[in-house]
């Protein structure tokens, strides 16, 4: 592991590889990520750090909050990696908590290994650089699923106007100030040991809850000029959800 802070500000990404149980799907990234963090922060306690920064304790919260992303670097839809990321840099203040990596249980996992514990052994950390995960590109596909964050049908069962999945979408990317010219929503994609489901993601975790009936889709998106990532958009954005990565 490279151990080199390159910014003033630190390193802007920090990657954990996962070992122990099976590799969890990548359905379950909302989940492991939400985890992820937990493992972390249990870490950090140990070492001491009574003050954690605001970005990492209440993510989601401001703009420049850090984002938990699974990855898939083989992609054969389990979920490999964890990352943490954040544009304007982690600090230096995290990183002898976030170097001794963690554990990381859901469900029984505390005290199961097999019903879904793992180490979290640190790989790499550094700058955000050009390449599979920001860029620039000009088309892009999700890895995980977009979820609409605003309702989209009312209690008595009609769809409210302006609320469809691929609204939202854009409007999610207005707010990022930019505009794709191509938007499909698409129900399922290819990995290399078959077909994943957006349907199959699991929503929920903790005190997490997307909207009633939210849809979820992955999508591809074109924009007219090559955009720079990281591009995280939707319910669950800031741990692992609504992930889009550059494709040729």
């Amino acid at each position: 592991m490279t151990l080199e802070a390159r910014k003033a500000d630190g390193p802007a990404a920090f990657v954990w590889t996962l070992s122990g149980a099976a590799p969890p799907s990548l359905a379950r990234a909302l989940t492991i990520c939400h985890a992820a963090r937990s493992a972390i922060m249990r870490t950090l306690d140990a070492y001491g750090v009574s003050r954690l920064p605001d970005w990492l304790h209440h993510a989601g919260e401001k703009g420049d909050s850090a984002y938990w992303i699974a990855l898939d670097p083989d992609n054969d839809g389990r979920i490999d990696q964890v990352a943490c990321v954040r544009p304007g840099g982690l600090g230096f203040e995290v990183l002898p908590g976030f170097s001794a990596g963690g554990d990381l249980w859901v469900g029984e996992g505390r005290r199961d290994a097999a019903a879904g514990r793992w180490r979290m052994s640190p790989d790499t950390m550094g700058p955000l650089v050009p390449g599979g995960l920001i860029g620039p590109a000009r088309h892009w596909m999700s890895l995980t699923p977009f979820v609409a964050s605003r309702e989209t049908i009312r209690e008595n069962g009609t769809l409210r106007a302006n609320r469809s999945l691929d609204i939202q979408l854009r409007d999610d990317l207005v707010k990022r100030g930019l505009v794709a010219f191509g938007c499909e929503p698409i129900a399922e994609r290819a990995t290399d040991a078959g077909r994943l489901a957006a349907a199959d993601f699991e929503l929920v975790a903790d005190d997490m809850r997307p909207p009633p009936q939210a849809p979820a889709a992955f999508a591809r998106l074109a924009f007219a000029e090559p955009i720079d990532g990281l591009l995280t958009l939707g319910y669950g954005a800031h741990y692992g959800l609504g992930l889009f990565l550059p494709v040729a």
